[in-house]
């Protein structure tokens, strides 16, 4: 994890402060990917097969993005879990030995295909086997997750990952993940029972590995989009970086941000950006 954010003033400063490593949490196409790749020279590992859609749809928006494409290899267990994993590393601490770590982001796109070739690494009878491509495929929607050894060990396998990757400092980092619902249950006269309001978002990750995100990431925040477009026809799109009723959130940055705030990589740096000086100020006792 990064240094904490009283720690950055007397350290590498602003720099540091941008060298975060975060989760980005939201149902599927609510521009979590687009997000991701607009912040600063983007390197993107991409492991979902819908992934390369949002950055051909439009390249212009998204200006220079490095594209490495495991999604091709989706089913060619364990060798997608293993190239990409080990890509992923070697970069990050290239971009460190080369002092390249500060002017580049890593992304990982996503987390929901990332725990599934790691199913397929831990299955290796997996593609042959129909019960269980079902359950794979339930796993990246997280409309179940079985307790049992195969699947615990596919969780070591990401957390293995996550550990050394999120020990490499600096290094910028988002990983994008869908959100899986949890639902009350309303019991009917006839005994009978059906889902009702949604009663806690949480990431789709395996097990247990939903507890431990916070020990890796800096920061864990969720995107929502709206309903409605606006007269221009766009969707507003939100992030949530302080904890709501239904989502626990993590971030070191409480005093920089409000609860909420616009989904938009440039108004984010802007503002840890003015943090900064304020920062700077108060230890240098310049006036505003």
């Amino acid at each position: 994890m990064s240094p904490k954010i009283s720690e950055i003033v007397s350290t590498t400063g602003l720099q540091e402060l941008l060298a975060s490593k975060i989760v980005i949490v939201s149902k599927p196409g609510v521009g979590k990917t687009y997000w991701a790749g607009s912040w600063i020279n983007p390197t993107v590992f991409n492991l979902d097969p819908g992934g390369p859609r949002t950055y051909l749809k439009d390249p212009s928006k998204f200006g220079h993005v490095e594209f490495f494409d495991y999604s091709a290899d989706n089913k060619r267990f364990p060798v997608a879990f293993n190239k990409a994993t080990t890509h992923a590393v070697e970069l990050a601490k290239k971009w460190k030995k080369e002092g390249l770590s500060y002017d580049r982001t890593m992304v990982i796109d996503s987390m929901s295909f990332l725990n599934k070739l790691a199913i397929n690494k831990a299955k290796p009878w997996y593609k042959s086997d129909k019960r269980t491509k079902a359950v794979a495929e339930d796993i990246v929607h997280f409309q179940r997750v079985p307790d049992t050894l195969d699947y615990r060990v596919a969780m070591s396998f990401v957390e293995d990952f996550l550990a050394e990757l999120c020990a490499i400092n600096p290094l910028r980092l988002i990983v994008t993940c869908h959100e899986y619902n949890l639902y009350n249950k309303i019991t009917l006269p006839d005994g009978s029972t059906e889902m009702g309001d949604v009663k806690e978002i949480l990431p789709a990750v395996i097990g247990q590995l939903r507890e431990r995100l916070g020990s890796y990431f800096d920061e864990v925040w969720r995107m929502t989009v709206a309903p409605m477009a606006d007269s221009e026809g766009n969707r507003k799109r939100t992030l949530h970086v302080l904890p709501t009723l239904n989502f626990t959130t993590k971030s070191r940055w409480e005093g920089i941000f409000p609860a909420s705030l616009e989904a938009d990589a440039n108004d984010i740096i802007r503002r840890v950006e003015e943090h900064f000086e304020k920062l700077t100020r108060a230890t240098n006792n310049q006036p505003a």
